[in-house]
């Protein structure tokens, strides 16, 4: 035993002995690993792919082509990218009926399919779309298009008189089994002459439901491995970082159109979305994703003393995504996006002061984000327009012509109304533009003007499913979000990240409508189903509580 005087003790002397003892031990790992790759000791250069079975392959592969989908499907807003959707949606299902080889022994006999019945998503999801589907055949009202006759002055006319067609529309009342659910029966998709109006009945809602469904039941019962996981969310932070940096480069280059050939019946489109705010609540949760695996990789090259890894090359997409955000120009948006930039920042400061890690990283983190923001602001100040974005902030939504706070409240108020007067069955799924101007004749502050949305995803679906459909969807996303608490207290910097993006999505759909656009609502329910496989992951594999793998 060797006994060491306080009096002698310099504290000099002992960093730098600490110091050298910890280079000696990179040296030795080094060394031990150069060892290994010369007398090819425990290498397979097949053993990540041999680590996937039939089943997990195919089903990571197709998840990682439905996200990178999302974010380059015009927002799956028409019908041609719903029916892609749907279709990858059923590919994945069907994918948990294939073999799987690698099965944990504890746990061998419920695998794959073998866990649908007892899983809650898969019974809430399907008491929702069974709902919407009685919908589709128990219509209550008949949507249809009027023309009327409008005369006015004329004085170069012979009677003195002119007269006009205008179109409109109306809806009228029809038989059906009361006691059951019913919609507005409209056109599957037509562009229509008054207002460019998007007819959307119960079966258009169906086709956007039922991916949302089939998904979360793919993900939270399909997969075993961490790395597939893995593997998605890298793909998400990469395609929503380049759809960011081709809204930036559309934005500078003044594009026409979407990808400069398409064009777009909103002037104010940003990237591949026809509206920015949708594109906003997109990157927003892109950037959730790109922040959680920037502290996964950290942790893990901190863990294995790696002098670096790929956290810098997501830090350094995070700040593209953000950069998208500010020039998207939605205010929603760059508020949310701040504050998930604000929760990822604060994180990584707690790690690196609080939890020991080299302050190398930390600081090259620093000089790389410095830069970043550096070129942020100077791409902002030369090239998007700072008065627009800051003159009327109220609107919280890019174009002219948005409901402003007041408008939006007075909208909400008119919505609750209406669900009111329909709390049970509701109106019918997608009848809100169609059952809205009865409420809206109530309030003269609303009269002539038009809404497709109540610019509340929470009220809109209250009213148009009522009591009986909202509960199931109501305890769908609450299960889903209650499970992925659990999971964060495992790994708290990555899933709290996730989450951060969550509930930035949960702000936003309270002020406008990101839900109604099927890319951002499935990649919402992606990055939470992940979240729920990941913490399931980790609890079969007794991996609770162990510093060495929590992130």
């Amino acid at each position: 035993m060797m006994c060491t005087s306080l009096g002698n003790f310099d504290p000099h002397i002992f960093q730098k002995k600490l110091v050298a003892m910890s280079h000696d031990m990179r040296a030795r790992q080094k060394r031990f690993h150069r060892n290994k790759r010369q007398h090819g000791v425990g290498q397979n250069p097949h053993r990540r792919r041999d680590e996937f079975s039939l089943r997990e392959r195919f089903l990571c592969q197709v998840a990682c082509f439905q996200v990178l989908f999302l974010g380059w499907s015009i927002g799956s807003v028409h019908p041609w990218a719903q029916y892609v959707n749907l279709g990858l949606a059923l590919t994945g299902f069907c994918g948990l009926f294939l073999p799987d080889r690698h099965t944990l022994r504890w746990d061998s006999r419920k695998m794959g399919f073998r866990l649908l019945p007892i899983s809650p998503v898969f019974w809430l999801g399907l008491m929702f779309c069974v709902y919407v589907g009685v919908q589709c055949f128990n219509f209550s009202w008949s949507y249809e298009e009027t023309l009327t006759e409008v005369w006015h002055k004329d004085a170069s006319a012979p009677s003195g008189f002119d007269s006009e067609m205008v179109e409109g529309w109306k809806i009228e009342g029809q038989d059906h089994v009361a006691w059951l659910p019913s919609g507005v029966k409209s056109p599957f998709f037509k562009q229509g002459s008054f207002k460019d109006l998007k007819h959307v009945n119960p079966a258009r809602v169906l086709l956007m439901a039922v991916p949302v469904w089939l998904w979360a039941c793919v993900l939270t019962v399909g997969l075993q491995r961490r790395h597939a996981l893995r593997l998605i969310l890298w793909t998400a932070a990469l395609g929503g970082s380049l759809m960011a940096f081709l809204g930036i480069v559309q934005s500078l280059t003044k594009a026409k159109g979407i990808l400069w050939i398409i064009p777009s019946s909103n002037g104010a489109f940003f990237g591949t979305f026809i509206y920015p705010n949708h594109a906003a609540a997109f990157l927003c949760l892109t950037l959730s994703v790109t922040l959680a695996l920037a502290f996964y990789h950290h942790r893990r090259s901190t863990r294995k003393l790696l002098r670096s890894g790929p956290h810098y090359i997501l830090v350094f997409l995070g700040l593209i995504v953000f950069l998208g955000l500010v020039i998207s120009g939605s205010r929603a948006g760059m508020v949310l996006g701040g504050a998930v930039l604000a929760f990822g920042v604060c994180t990584a400061l707690v790690r690196i002061i609080g939890g020991g890690d080299d302050f190398r990283q930390g600081i090259t983190l620093g000089i790389l984000g410095a830069i970043s923001l550096g070129f942020g602001m100077y791409a902002v100040v030369n090239f998007s327009n700072l008065t627009e974005i800051f003159s009327d902030f109220e609107t919280l939504e890019k174009g002219a012509g948005s409901p402003d706070i007041a408008q939006r409240l007075q909208v909400h108020g008119a919505t609750w109304d209406s669900f009111k007067d329909n709390k049970v069955f509701g109106t019918g799924a997608g009848s809100f533009r169609y059952f809205f101007p009865f409420s809206q004749q109530k309030h003269p502050e609303l009269q002539d003007l038009y809404f497709e949305h109540a610019h509340n995803d929470y009220l809109q679906s209250l009213m148009e499913y009522g009591i009986v459909g909202f509960l199931p969807l109501f305890f769908f996303f609450l299960f889903l979000f209650g499970k992925a608490l659990l999971a964060a207290v495992v790994r708290p910097a990555v899933n709290l990240s996730l989450l951060a993006g969550i509930l930035a999505f949960c702000m936003h759909a309270w002020v406008d409508f990101p839900a109604q656009s099927p890319s951002v609502l499935l990649l919402a329910v992606f990055i939470l189903a992940i979240i729920n496989r990941w913490g399931a992951i980790d609890v079969m594999k007794h991996r609770i509580g162990d510093g060495s793998s929590a992130s």
